[in-house]
Parts: structure tokens; C-alpha cells; sequence
């Protein structure tokens, strides 16, 4: 299976040209070029990785381009079918996630900080209502506001598609 170098003789130790392509280890039977492949990526093995990560995203990205114009499953084509289907009309789901991005957008980073570990201590743990009334107090006010701007969203877009 494995094809061994030639050996060193006298006459070969003389001469100071030595092949390239001539392996200084055993090397796999197969064909040159993967015998130069894997010579090149057992001497250049920064060069090899980052070859071999170009090569990969470049191959991820040619066939998502290609499985997405062949079925039109981006998520921006993906709302504007749900915007056509339903008349322009926005859902309360929708309007409440723009209402949710508007509020991040307008807080601070404490705020946004508290506002997510609110959400992941109630999504992680859903049976667990731990806390004081205090917090408990502060995300009714919080989801209540949330649930306000919502509706002006709906409300909003209502009066637009009114025109």
C-alpha cells in the first residue's frame, strides 16, 4: 500500500539535486496529484487550513444561494408572502416583536441586560416564579408596555393600509 522513497546510495548522496516531488516518507499509492496534495498539506499546514476553510465556505455559500433562489425561502421573501396573504395586515406576534426591537433600541444596556435575563430566567425555567413581588411587579409593567406599544404598531398600520 505504501510506496517507500529510494533509497540513498552513494551516487544518489553525491548529487545535491534532489526531486521535488520525491517523498522523504512513505506516501499512500494513489494519484500525483493527491500524493501532491498530501505532501503540501503535511509541509504547509497554515496555508492548507485556511485553503481548506475558503474552499468550505465557498462550496456552503454556492449551494445555500442555490437552494434559496431554487425554492425563494429567504426571510425576506418569506414576509412579504405573509404581508401579501394577509392583506397587509400585521399579526399581534409581529407587532409585539417590533414593539420588543423599538424597546431595545430605545433602552440603555442595563436595561437590555435585565430585559434578557428576565426572558431567559422565564424561558430556561418556565415552572420557577422566583423572585419577590417587587420583580414580579416590574415585568407586568414591563409586558404591559410592550403589549401598548404593540397595539399603536397594529393601530398604525391599520391607518396605512387604510389610505
Amino acid at each position: 500500500l505504501y510506496r517507500t522513497p529510494p533509497s540513498h546510495s552513494a551516487q544518489a548522496a553525491a548529487s545535491t539535486a534532489r526531486d521535488p516531488l520525491t517523498p522523504r516518507y512513505p506516501v499512500p499509492i494513489m494519484h500525483p496529484w493527491g500524493a501532491r496534495a498530501i505532501m503540501f498539506a503535511r509541509s504547509n499546514w497554515g496555508s492548507f487550513v485556511a485553503a481548506s476553510l475558503c474552499g468550505t465556505a465557498a462550496a456552503g455559500w454556492a449551494c445555500l444561494t442555490f437552494i434559496e433562489r431554487r425554492h425563494k425561502t429567504s426571510p425576506a421573501s418569506q414576509l412579504a408572502q405573509a404581508a401579501a396573504a394577509s392583506g397587509g395586515v400585521m399579526s399581534r406576534d409581529e407587532a409585539l416583536v417590533r414593539a420588543m426591537v423599538e424597546n431595545a433600541k430605545n433602552s440603555d444596556l442595563r436595561q437590555n441586560l435585565d430585559v434578557a435575563f428576565a426572558a431567559q430566567e422565564r424561558f430556561m425555567l418556565p415552572g420557577s416564579h422566583g423572585g419577590d413581588g417587587k420583580e414580579e411587579d416590574t415585568r407586568r409593567k414591563f409586558l404591559n408596555r410592550l403589549e401598548e406599544r404593540s397595539e399603536e404598531i397594529m393601530a398604525e398600520q391599520r391607518k396605512k393600509n387604510q389610505r
